[in-house]
């Protein structure tokens, strides 16, 4: 018994721009990831030494919102790998189901009218 049995004279279909960005995907991801720890270090070295950048709110802030878009930039490369998973697995080769013999698949059954009637207002 095979399990997985390939539809007979199928051919797969060409990869596309789905393995390109598959394969970007972990650049894309560690370009985001430095871009968005890039910010606050810049600022950080920008603010005067007076100034305590722990103790500079606007500072925390702009950590707290680079925090939150390396945590979107990755949820987003995560998302894209998934959909690029999905499309890799839709193009590859298609297989034959297999087959239950129906009773009466050469004269089928006439429907019968079991459906409640609706009650007269």
């Amino acid at each position: 018994m095979e399990l997985f049995r390939k539809l007979p004279g199928y051919r797969r279909a060409q990869s596309g721009f789905e393995w390109v960005l598959f394969r970007r995907l972990p650049w894309i991801a560690l370009a985001g990831t430095i871009l968005a720890v890039a910010v606050p270090g810049v600022a950080w070295l920008a603010l005067s030494d007076a100034v305590d950048p722990l103790s500079d709110p606007s500072f925390m802030r702009l950590v707290y919102i680079m925090i939150g878009a390396v945590v979107v930039h990755w949820a987003a490369v995560v998302a894209l790998a998934i959909g690029c998973v999905i499309i890799m697995v839709m193009k590859g080769p298609a297989y034959v189901a297999d087959a239950y013999p129906l009773g009466d698949g050469d004269a089928p059954a006439p429907a019968t009218e079991n459906r409640p009637r609706a009650h007269p207002d």
